[in-house]
């Protein structure tokens, strides 16, 4: 489970995160009982540790890692695991030279938004539906203070779960909760978007 880690200094932002705390911990424990959660947890398990020697979330194509990080036993690996998680809806991304090639080509919603958005550097950021956090990347990439998806499936919230595993991007967060699930929140947000639920 991904956990909202670290210290944070500004005071609108560890409200927040205590008041999920309780709600993450219950929630994990749930998903790791059994049926899928437990299988994905498992995949999540065997997956190599590599750092990538390049992230770029400004792309169309998210990139993180080039072909020359992985070893080929560690890329049948991560082709494994991919597999196991089908299918993927928002992407593309590209991960140690294995295009991941998404049944939604996402940049194009993208492309038509981000140029009539606020900027988003130092804003506090939920994405509703976030999936695999395509979108969440693609914000990162603007210096937010924080974005924070949330996904209920359990497919799409592992699928995250991967992708972050090694881009390790610190200021991006996904909770595999519904939006009811989330506790009072009125003013703590600058930005929401909800790009295809």
């Amino acid at each position: 489970m991904q956990k909202i880690t670290g210290k944070f200094s500004d005071p609108e932002i560890q409200p927040f995160v205590n008041s999920i705390k309780n709600i993450i911990k219950i929630k994990s424990s749930f998903i790791c009982s059994g049926g899928k959660g437990e299988y994905y947890h498992t995949l999540l398990k065997n997956l190599p540790k590599i750092g990538p020697s390049v992230i770029e979330l400004d792309n169309p194509c998210i990139k993180i890692g080039s072909a020359c990080d992985a070893t080929p036993e560690q890329k049948r690996v991560i082709e494994r695991i991919l597999t196991g998680l089908t299918a993927w809806r928002k992407g593309p991304f590209d991960l140690f030279g294995i295009i991941i090639d998404s049944e939604w080509v996402s940049y194009l919603k993208w492309n038509r938004i981000k140029d009539k958005i606020a900027p988003l550097k130092g804003r506090k950021i939920l994405d509703v539906g976030c999936s695999c956090g395509y979108y969440m990347f693609r914000m990162a990439a603007s210096d937010p203070k924080i974005v924070v998806g949330i996904e209920p499936y359990l497919t799409f919230y592992y699928q995250f779960l991967v992708l972050q595993h090694f881009a390790d991007v610190t200021n991006i967060h996904c909770l595999p909760l519904k939006l009811e699930a989330l506790p009072k929140t009125t003013g703590f947000f600058d930005t929401i978007f909800c790009m295809g639920i």
